[in-house]
């Protein structure tokens, strides 16, 4: 989804995640034909965005383990294959925004989430992390339904599919 600053995008991905109530309409998740209740909808997705705020005074580690809801032998994999390696117990308000952008994406995605949204996933990281990223999206498009906000040409370019939002002046 791209579109010029101010057009909708991040509030947009915020209706389809459910944070945020539509003013008119409705938004439904269904899963193999079936749908699913409010209750369970956060099991079904996964979102980032440069507003979503990490637990400042918790480990890198403990983020993690916050957002998969136990404890995982596979999470101090999950955080070397993030370039976070070795960063893991240091508390997050310690991190630089590169680091929390890379862990915020983490995040989002360490459960495997069907549906994936991402609100400007390059958001301060370097070329060597966007790279990082654009292949963790890469090898998730097999088995996840992303939709990802931007206003880079280099993160619309690794898309499938463009939905342009304009500006309703």
């Amino acid at each position: 989804m791209t579109g010029p600053n101010g057009s909708g995008k991040s509030t947009l991905l915020k209706i389809l995640a459910k944070l945020n109530a539509p003013t008119k309409g409705t938004v439904t998740l269904n899963v193999n034909g079936e749908t699913v209740n409010e209750e369970r909808i956060k099991q079904h997705i996964g979102f980032c965005s440069p507003e979503l705020n990490l637990y400042e005074n918790l480990t890198g580690f403990e983020n993690l383990q916050f957002a998969c809801g136990f404890e995982k032998k596979s999470l101090a994999e999950n955080l070397a294959a993030f370039q976070l390696e070795g960063h893991e117990n240091k508390l997050v308000r310690f991190y630089s925004s590169g680091m929390k952008q890379r862990l915020k994406i983490l995040c989002a995605i360490i459960n495997r989430p069907p549906l994936l949204f991402l609100d400007e996933p390059g958001f301060a990281l370097d070329e060597q992390g966007k790279r990082l990223i654009y292949s963790v999206i890469e090898e998730l498009r097999e088995n996840t339904a992303i939709i990802l906000a931007t206003n880079e040409s280099d993160e619309a370019a690794i898309c499938g599919r463009r939905i342009e939002l304009g500006r309703n002046i």
